[in-house]
């Protein structure tokens, strides 16, 4: 579908307008102009106000802001064969990618696929991660907002140190060939298939030239054991790295006491962390992904998602590849979130859009309606007998489909 820009002043307007940062609007609007929104309140102030806007009647919805997605892989399709045991599904995963046996249209239909299902469940920004360009081709075509994380997987200790200057030099170059709505990262695969020095010095060249960084993090029970003991599934997958890298209690320590802890840091999972761990992530404001679907197929628990946020830790929500969550539909991590990280449905929605805006730096841009900020933004059906302020949580956990989102828009321009 081509994407098409409103007029110079647009005014959306809904059943109700749900800014996530302020009350839910009763019969609310958005004053689009360009690629920003420029009012915000009752529908019948802002026509009275505005009179020469052309006028997008939403009626029977609900105008939010679009969902950010913080941890993906777009190139991992869904395979029913896929063992639901993290180390077995792990293994396969590596064989798969060394083996390389996908083709290049092979990964275009995939991404597509992808993408298609993140937009019509009101994905308006995603997290992606991957060690090929091919998601990249198509977030700039297909009109996402986004941060592409180059996944670096598998270097030996032999690297020399301009190896890692040069990885960076690079993300800077290809940067300027992006619209500013996608921002080019880095994404070290973990700890445990990193050598310890080069992921120290990309942490800190990330955080000197200020490119965004992701990593997995304490994502099974596996991984503690690798890092405790040097043994398990991870230990045997990795026999050089269990030499190399120094044992600590947790992933986390093992980070923090490496110096790649911090705000520039998303770190995706965090589900096998205990007290201690907790408490670094919130010292180092580092942000979390948390991905419930993921970490269901996997068996390998649920993030403690309460007690980070009690200690303010920024969360947002994460589908990561179908190959661990069956589809990248987010209504699907909205329930997961609920139901697993046992959240209020007002708390998923912000987890959703603020919280996940937060993680990836783009809060003063997206993640909630208000003036100033960039207009991304969704609009999902409702029931016709329409539904109270208290309401509209519930229903978009717990009823909102993909055959229900009625318009979705980044940057000003429509996607669908």
């Amino acid at each position: 579908m081509k994407r098409r820009s409103l007029s110079k002043q647009t005014l959306l307007s809904a059943a109700w307008v749900y800014p996530v940062s302020q009350k839910p609007i009763s019969n609310g609007a958005l004053l689009i102009e360009k690629d920003k929104i420029v009012d915000i309140g009752l529908q019948k102030e802002l026509e009275k106000r505005y009179p020469r806007s052309k006028k997008i009647k939403l009626k029977n919805s609900i105008l939010l802001p679009g969902f950010v997605n913080t941890h993906c892989h777009l190139v991992h399709d869904y395979d029913e064969k896929a063992s639901r045991d993290f180390s077995t599904w792990f293994k396969s995963m590596v064989s798969s990618v060394k083996k390389n046996k996908k083709t290049s249209k092979d990964l275009k239909q995939i991404v597509k696929k992808g993408l298609n299902e993140l937009i019509h469940s009101g994905v308006t920004t995603v997290a992606d991660s991957g060690p090929t360009d091919f998601p990249l081709k198509q977030l700039k075509k297909r009109g996402l907002r986004a941060i592409f994380y180059q996944e670096v997987f598998g270097f030996t200790e032999a690297q020399p140190d301009k190896f890692s200057k040069k990885i960076i030099e690079t993300l800077k170059q290809n940067q300027e060939s992006y619209p500013d709505r996608i921002r080019l990262g880095l994404a070290p695969h973990s700890p445990y298939t990193m050598p310890t020095k080069m992921f120290r010095d990309l942490s800190r060249l990330c955080l000197q030239e200020k490119i965004p960084l992701t990593t997995h993090v304490a994502e099974s029970k596996e991984e503690t054991l690798f890092f405790q003991k040097g043994k398990g599934a991870l230990a045997e997958l990795f026999p050089g790295r269990k030499k190399q890298i120094a044992r600590a209690k947790s992933s986390v320590q093992y980070l923090s006491a490496n110096r790649v802890l911090g705000s520039h840091l998303l770190s995706a999972h965090c589900v096998q962390v205990d007290s201690k761990d907790v408490s670094l992530l919130a010292n180092k404001d580092v942000n979390v992904s948390f991905c419930p679907t993921s970490n269901q197929f996997l068996n390998v628990g649920t993030a403690p998602v309460h007690e980070l946020l009690k200690r303010k830790v920024t969360v947002g929500l994460g589908t990561d590849g179908a190959s661990t969550s069956g589809s990248l539909n987010f209504f699907q991590t909205l329930r997961d979130a609920a139901l697993l990280g046992r959240l209020e449905c007002d708390q998923v929605i912000r987890l959703a859009t603020l919280g996940g805006a937060t993680a990836m730096g783009m809060e003063k841009e997206i993640g909630s309606l208000k003036k100033g900020k960039k207009a991304d933004c969704v609009a999902i059906k409702i029931p016709k007998k329409g539904l109270e302020a208290k309401e509209l949580s519930s229903y978009l956990v717990w009823k909102g489909q993909s055959k229900d989102i009625l318009f979705s828009m980044v940057n000003g321009k429509v996607l669908f």
